[in-house]
């Protein structure tokens, strides 16, 4: 029973991981079109920074 539970656990936790990946990219992409590839870059580059302080 267990050995189930932990693989459903698993498996949703890759669909969500690959769910965010997904929307990163596409969110990504998005803001690289409409505001320019310096926006683009940087607002990932700042928030992986705030993540990390």
């Amino acid at each position: 029973m267990e050995e189930r539970a932990l693989e459903s656990f698993f498996g949703w936790y890759y669909a969500a991981c690959a769910t965010a990946v997904l929307i990163a990219f596409t969110g990504t992409v998005y803001i690289q079109d409409h505001a320019g590839w310096k926006v683009g870059f940087g607002l990932p580059a700042i928030l992986m920074c705030l993540l990390y302080l």
